[in-house]
Order: structure tokens, then C-alpha cells, then sequence
């Protein structure tokens, strides 16, 4: 089964989604963030781009998973310390995750969406200090 990532944030199944928008002509898409996750995989980060040249409608571009699931370049696995109490947390609790993606077509804009899932709505995904880069 292929899953397709929400189109809009509208259409999706998830507590938490965020989308960022960046407007700069490059090639490629840096982005880093901070969390703390039970499991990583319940983090899911998209990116779309508009080719410098194209009049498309910006909205009306699919969301592509960042390495093929939306998972980080890097397999990372939660530390013990990421327990997202809601009472007690640590700043080593977060973990720097890198999601990147070259060789694209130049392009004028791109957006940047993340996902976050759980089981237990009192203990959610964090995320802090997230950094989009476009790049050549």
C-alpha cells in the first residue's frame, strides 16, 4: 500500500501539523529541527517547490516525503530521556534531526510540512528551533 501524504492541512488524520513557507531560488532543502518523540517515526516531514518557470498554482502541488517515508537522513532512535512529560523535561531530551533533499529543478518557492503522531494525546511530539534552508 502507497500512502500519500495530506494535501492540505485540512486533510489529514493527525493531531499536530505545521507547514512552513519559504520564498528564495535554489536546488536543494535543508531543514533541522529539534524533538523529543517517543519514536522517531511518529515525526513525518514533507516538502513542496515551485519551479522557478512554472504558473502553477502553489496550493494545487503534491507534498513529497523527505527520503521516501519522511523520516530523518539519519536512522536516530529516541533516547531513554525522551519521556515528553508534560511535568518533567530535560533539553537533552531533544534530539537534532536533519531532513534534506538535493538535485531539484531550481525552483522560486518551497514549503516545508511536518506531522506529528502519538497514541496518547497527553503525551505529544515537541518540536523546537526548526530551521529551513534553501540551498544551491
Amino acid at each position: 500500500m502507497i500512502r500519500r501524504p495530506p494535501r492540505s492541512t485540512l486533510d489529514r488524520s493527525s493531531a499536530a501539523s505545521d507547514v512552513y513557507k519559504r520564498q528564495s531560488p535554489a536546488t536543494a532543502i535543508d531543514v533541522h529541527l529539534l524533538a523529543n518523540v517517543k519514536d522517531i517515526s511518529n515525526l513525518e516531514v514533507f516538502y513542496k517547490f515551485k519551479k522557478a518557470s512554472s504558473q502553477e498554482n502553489f496550493d494545487d502541488i503534491d507534498w513529497v516525503y523527505f527520503n521516501e517515508k519522511g523520516e530523518p537522513d539519519t536512522y536516530q532512535i529516541a533516547t531513554s530521556e525522551n519521556t515528553i512529560s508534560g511535568i518533567v523535561e530535560k533539553q537533552s531530551a531533544y534530539q537534532d534531526l536533519k531532513y534534506t533533499v538535493s538535485n531539484l529543478p531550481e525552483y522560486s518557492s518551497f514549503s516545508i510540512k511536518i506531522v506529528m503522531k502519538g497514541v496518547d494525546p497527553a503525551y505529544v511530539p515537541k518540536i523546537q528551533d526548526i530551521r529551513a534552508v534553501a540551498a544551491f
